[in-house]
């Protein structure tokens, strides 16, 4: 059921039209509502066609505005405008919104308080996917699990290193920063997000090259972020651990964090075996009595998605739900062994895997289209 909208605030959206025309704002206009409540309200934009330059008929060129009615609402935009300055030039983050041809970001000055406009992202949240995977039945490939988690590196890697709207900093082209002479990577942000879950990373569209076969994904809302004060712990790891979370929601389990429902769970580190405590209790076992009242259907499923599921990724996502943060891997290792899989696996690495079929550029395609962008043409899943 759609939430029902405060009058008030109903009155105000309606009268946008008329407030961009009394203070002159010709280039963009109103299209509908994302979402609204007493906090504040978030509309979809376009700009008006007139407003681009260039003679060639484009697609509309769309973005989302927010904002706040209340003081804390307000202070959550300015922050994070702040951050998504710094993030500028990141791939893997949601931009500030910049009218095509324009150099600047763009603002609407005329309103009281900030106004946040972002870029908009076509295919909706990341939640969205893991439910209809639910649905579908069978495991997502492997090969498109790791492409999303190198999206996630990517994001991990502009929030510890922002490119600050340097086009050619490291972390805007996926690299790391340069090491000093004793072999350092420079200090990090210590940038947390805050509140990086299913419902905050977005799907975004193909792209040549790396997202070919699976759209690339976006991060947003930055509204909880923080900087941590300086710790022999960085910020980054905490950010890996919601990275786990996510993964392991997409692949069909959920963190067992606490005491008591952690588990021991063997892994290959760097070559060699070694037992770590984590909280992806999902991805090792179903003996426990914690899962006493699943049904044997659902049980099935998900030991048929544990069958399918690549071992290496299966040991990154352990140790990045690792309680014990130094127990997480360490950040430029973590990106190294995401992106050796991304670019060297093939279908064939996972011949005698049931679902291998599913792991070729074209399965890939077509599952991101029936998954993803609701294409009708069905995968397969035989």
């Amino acid at each position: 059921m759609a939430s029902i909208i405060p009058p008030e605030i109903l009155r105000e959206i309606n009268k946008i039209p008329e407030t961009f025309e009394r203070h002159g704002e010709t280039r963009v206009r109103f299209e509908k509502i994302l979402g609204a409540g007493s906090a504040g309200y978030t509309l979809q934009m376009v700009v008006k066609e007139q407003s681009i330059s260039s003679s060639t008929p484009k697609l509309p060129v769309r973005f989302v505005m927010k904002r706040a009615l209340n003081q804390s609402g307000e202070d959550s935009l300015r922050k994070e405008i702040r951050v998504l300055q710094q993030l500028r030039g990141a791939p893997n983050i949601q931009q500030l919104f910049r009218i095509p041809g324009e150099t600047e970001d763009l603002e609407l000055p005329f309103w009281r308080g900030p106004i946040l406009c972002t870029e908009w992202i076509p295919n909706g949240l990341f939640d969205n996917l893991v439910r209809r995977r639910n649905e579908w039945g069978h495991p997502l490939p492997n090969r498109m699990l790791w492409k999303f988690f190198l999206c996630f590196c990517y994001m991990l890697l502009a929030m510890a290193w922002p490119p600050n709207g340097e086009e050619d900093a490291p972390s805007s082209k996926g690299d790391l920063p340069a090491r000093d002479g004793t072999g350092e990577l420079p200090p990090e942000s210590n940038l947390v997000h805050g509140d990086m879950n299913v419902e905050n990373v977005m799907l975004g569209d193909f792209e040549p090259i790396m997202h070919q076969f699976v759209p690339m994904l976006k991060l947003i809302d930055f509204g909880k972020s923080q900087i941590l004060p300086v710790s022999p712990t960085p910020a980054i790891k905490r950010n890996m651990w919601d990275v786990g979370k996510i993964m392991l929601a997409l692949i069909g389990g959920r963190v067992w964090d606490g005491r008591y429902r952690t588990v021991m769970i063997e892994v290959t580190d760097r070559g060699g075996k070694k037992t770590v405590r984590s909280a992806a209790r999902d991805l090792e076992r179903l003996d426990h009595p914690v899962y006493a009242a699943i049904d044997s259907e659902t049980r099935k499923s998900h030991q048929e998605r544990l069958d399918n599921l690549d071992p290496e990724l299966k040991d990154l996502i352990v140790l990045c739900l690792a309680p014990i943060e130094a127990d997480r891997p360490e950040f430029d290792y973590l990106l190294q062994e995401v992106r050796r899989n991304v670019l060297e696996k093939t279908q064939d690495s996972y011949r005698g895997k049931r679902y291998h079929h599913n792991e070729s550029d074209a399965a890939l395609r077509r599952i991101s289209n029936r998954m993803i962008i609701l294409a009708q043409t069905p995968p397969s899943e035989s």
